[in-house]
């Protein structure tokens, strides 16, 4: 049996916010086989310095001559992205969009919110964001934000250790002067 879901065909987006902490690494058009109908699917990367619990996209679509794809969904389609994406993950990919034909050939896809783990919401106006159709390497952005995300652990691993360590070895001094005054004592 073939695969329900058939790739017609992979883009990335062509408007960038380099301020926002999530962005587009690649879409794909699919075709459902069993139902006949098309799915938008975005791979969506957290390349912030927070994990993001929830992300809101807005998504235009245009035919070969340039004209929205879909005059009906006017002014485009909404999906929100309820998931937990720590620093540097790559997130999405399980939700499909449902789209209304398959007169798209391009998109543009929007972050308007963004919602981090410690409740800060971020919004962007489509106002905001800047054409690129040279693209954008988000895949390398997520794997430095990763980076620094690790980096910075190990540094707080090591302030972790040092605090302790100085702590343990202060409360250790003080339990062998305790010892040895009893041990005065009772003597």
């Amino acid at each position: 049996m073939a695969e329900r879901y058939i790739r017609q065909f992979e883009f990335t987006n062509t408007v960038n916010l380099p301020d926002c902490p999530v962005a587009i690494e690649k879409g794909a058009v699919l075709l459902d086989t069993k139902t006949n109908t098309y799915f938008l699917q975005l791979k969506l990367a957290n390349i912030g310095t927070k994990p993001v619990t929830s992300v809101r996209v807005y998504v235009e679509a245009f035919d070969c001559d340039g004209n929205p794809a879909y005059s009906e969904q006017t002014p485009g389609i909404a999906a929100d992205y309820n998931e937990i994406a720590m620093v540097g993950e790559a997130f999405g990919t399980k939700q499909l969009i449902p789209v209304p034909n398959n007169n798209a050939v391009t998109f543009r896809i929007y972050i308007e919110k963004v919602v981090t783990q410690n409740g800060d919401v971020l919004s962007y106006l489509r106002e905001q964001y800047v054409k690129d159709n040279a693209g954008r390497d988000i895949s390398q952005e997520r794997e430095n934000a990763l980076a620094a995300e690790r980096e910075a652990q190990e540094r707080r691993a090591k302030e972790y250790k040092i605090m302790w360590g100085a702590k343990w070895y202060h409360v250790m001094f003080v339990i062998c002067i305790l010892a040895y005054l009893i041990w005065c004592l009772r003597g």
